[in-house]
């Protein structure tokens, strides 16, 4: 799915910092390192997301 965005890494280093912490505060984006196993977990979260469920048959 994402390559189907193009070359992504450019896209990205090119783009406007405060665009890009737009966007990525609009994914609720969090990045946490571990430097032990030199690894990043990475999240998102959309803010603005509609969470629903669905109730079996009666």
């Amino acid at each position: 799915m994402i390559d189907s965005l193009g070359d992504v890494r450019t896209i990205i280093s090119r783009a406007d910092p405060a665009k890009l912490e737009e966007l990525f505060a609009g994914l609720g984006l969090e990045m946490v390192y571990n430097a032990e196993g030199r690894t990043v977990d990475v999240t998102i979260r959309p803010i603005g997301r509609v969470s629903a469920r669905v109730r079996g048959g009666t």
